[in-house]
């Protein structure tokens, strides 16, 4: 066999015990093996490369294996740290986790709305200030992650960068990769947390789902056969413009996103005011959305969504307008998940596989 074959075939093997690892928790050498489906001398001789590059550890505790007690092997707590930047409206934070996914230490960056460049500082600072050059350049920061929420998008936070040649107008993404020469993955709560929640359901392979975010701006996410689709602007996008009016659409999303919505007790017969304006404009977008995408169901979140009686006055209208072709219409009753873990999650199966 080439030598090529041969290492792709030994990336694969560490790969697949690092993944084993990640999915089972402490296993044995013998273990792994018998997971794996490797021979226990190859199992021997990947463990040790792993241990001598640090990315695994002798946990300590002694696992028993018919009926011998043999040492067991976990990801390396002390190998790096993933650092997730939280990203709203209302200000950003930073939160650090080890590879065993303990969040370790975390920093507010702000508590009002910043832009890319000052974001960019903000994160730049909080980093220097948790670590210093030695542990930076041992590479103590494995990745970052950038969340996303509520109705952000990335393309707000584009940075200005100096290379002291020229200057040009980058994602913080890739401003973040320049400054840190490390792995950055970007992702926006609504979607992550529909996604996640449709892993949880039964025959998720056949479910083609939109999800609407209702606040400054709608935002929409399509899932098809559970797969997130990419769509122009990422994953998610502004369809604020296919509303009506900047004169109905304004008035009605200011009060949908305001910190009183919930308490404004809408009945489904209410036809006045902003949220039956609103509701129509949701329920005529989910009409062109179906012309686009094959829809079985239609999530809402936001404010409105919270109102009583709003989305179900929704799921009125869009039967009423496409009898029945007409989605299933209702609330994003999403569980409550560490959205920050997840995403370090990723990013750690991304950091420790990549190689």
């Amino acid at each position: 066999m080439k030598k090529t074959g041969l290492k792709e075939m030994k990336r694969r093997n560490r790969e697949m015990l690092i993944r084993t690892i990640l999915e089972k928790g402490e296993l044995s050498r013998i273990e792994l093996a018998h997971e794996t489906q490797l021979s226990p001398s190859t199992v021997s001789a990947l463990v040790g490369e792993l241990l001598e590059e640090g990315i695994l550890a002798e946990s300590g505790q002694r696992a028993i294996t018919a009926g011998r007690s043999r040492t067991a092997l976990d990801i390396n707590t002390e190998y790096g740290c993933i650092a997730v930047v939280n990203i709203g409206r209302k200000g950003a934070s930073l939160d650090l986790f080890d590879m065993c996914l303990n969040r370790c230490n975390g920093k507010v960056l702000s508590e009002s709305y910043l832009s890319g460049n000052e974001l960019l500082v903000a994160i730049t600072a909080a980093v220097f200030e948790l670590f210093d050059s030695a542990s930076l350049h041992a590479g103590k920061v494995a990745g970052f992650g950038l969340l996303f929420q509520e109705d952000m998008k990335a393309s707000e936070f584009n940075v200005m960068y100096s290379t002291g040649f020229s200057s040009a107008s980058i994602s913080l993404r890739e401003a973040l990769i320049t400054q840190f020469r490390v792995p950055v993955t970007e992702e926006y709560s609504q979607v992550y947390t529909v996604s996640r929640a449709l892993e949880q359901r039964e025959n998720v392979e056949a479910e083609n789902t939109a999800h609407i975010a209702i606040g400054e701006r709608v935002l929409a996410s399509i899932t098809l056969s559970g797969r997130p689709l990419p769509l122009r602007e990422g994953m998610c996008s502004d369809v604020t413009p296919m509303l009506c009016g900047d004169a109905l659409v304004l008035p009605a999303l200011k009060a949908a996103a305001g910190p009183d919505a919930e308490e404004t007790g809408l009945l489904p017969a209410r036809q006045g005011g902003w949220a039956g304006i609103l509701s129509a404009q949701i329920s005529g977008l989910i009409a062109v959305l179906c012309t686009l995408f094959p829809l079985d169901t239609v999530l809402l979140s936001g404010h409105a969504a919270k109102v009583r009686g709003f989305v179900e006055q929704v799921d009125a209208q869009v039967k009423q307008r496409l009898s029945e072709q007409a989605p299933e219409v209702r609330r994003a009753d999403l569980p409550h998940r560490d959205l920050s873990a997840l995403l370090a999650e990723r990013i750690r199966k991304n950091v420790l596989c990549a190689g």
